[in-house]
């Protein structure tokens, strides 16, 4: 059938930008230390484990420019991630359907000519294509291809077939490690995929409206991300127009953070951990820091 085509194509072309699709929430990532290393100590841990805030779209060598990273990687027996991903091509048939509108709607059903229009023109310049060719997809998938090609543009030294987190779990498993992740696929896929297309809709066309504004900033966040300039990208994320809308920060951000901590409560003891997620889930009273601090746990920057 042509929605099982559609589904196909949607599947194979997502492979190699699987990872950023799911990590679409911390595309932007934020601290405010202008540490991206992190140690995790006392709380009755023989040993520290590691939490690492990582940019999904980010070349595999900012890691040589991490003060301690080696040594702290290489001391621990397991890495978590926030999913494993063992078979990127398995899990992105997994996922194809949630981004994919319902069969009885399309893209520009959901917007007045003149936005459909305003979309289009914005599609074929950075994507490609014309939106028309993108109709079955959901506006959230659309928002986030746009975010995720100005990404690898800024990133000019990227490599799409080994982004940094699937780096990282390779090593791990090279060396001996075991690879474990804190959600499934599916569970992601309803996260990032699972907003009511209205908001969705209104969502992508905000991004369309501002593309003009969008794009030097999503710049401007790889390169400071690049110089660990975190306490920069923190304040550019105050940014009202920009940034996460609060249901937004704590659908893909707080909630998870929280269920990770509780999780990370019962992974820590066990052995030493090297935790990779992205870094916005690291800074603020919600964030992951001061979670883990609040369980008892010391934990301070790497320098």
């Amino acid at each position: 059938t042509r929605r099982s085509s559609d589904l196909n194509l949607i599947a194979n072309s997502m492979k190699k930008r699987l990872i950023f699709i799911l990590a679409a929430s911390v595309i932007l990532t934020f601290q405010s230390n202008a540490q991206l290393l992190w140690k995790i100590s006392g709380n009755g841990l023989e040993k520290p484990s590691y939490l690492f805030g990582t940019h999904h779209v980010a070349p595999i060598h900012i890691c040589d420019s991490i003060a301690g990273f080696n040594e702290a990687f290489n001391s621990c027996k397991q890495l978590y991630g926030e999913l494993e991903l063992d078979n990127i091509q398995a899990v992105s048939k997994k996922i194809a359907k949630y981004t994919l509108l319902p069969q009885d709607s399309l893209l520009d059903k959901l917007y007045t000519p003149e936005e459909y229009k305003l979309i289009d023109e914005v599609v074929k310049k950075n994507m490609g294509v014309s939106a028309d060719q993108l109709k079955m997809l959901k506006p959230v998938t659309i928002s986030t291809q746009l975010s995720v090609i100005i990404s690898m543009q800024a990133f000019n030294d990227f490599n799409p077939t080994l982004p940094l987190d699937a780096f990282l779990q390779k090593k791990a498993k090279e060396q001996g490690m075991s690879v474990k992740g804190f959600e499934t696929s599916l569970f992601q896929a309803q996260i990032l995929f699972g907003e009511p297309l209205p908001q969705q809709a209104s969502a992508l066309l905000k991004t369309i409206k501002h593309f003009d504004k969008m794009k030097p900033f999503i710049i401007e966040m790889c390169d400071v991300y690049m110089k660990q300039d975190l306490d920069s990208i923190f304040k550019l994320m105050q940014d009202p127009e920009l940034s996460f809308t609060p249901e937004e920060m704590n659908r893909l951000v707080n909630n998870r953070n929280h269920n990770w901590s509780q999780q990370l409560k019962d992974i820590l003891p066990q052995q030493p951990t090297f935790i990779v997620v992205g870094g916005g889930h690291l800074p603020g009273s919600n964030g992951l820091i001061e979670l883990l601090r609040k369980q008892g746990f010391t934990v301070t920057p790497v320098e």
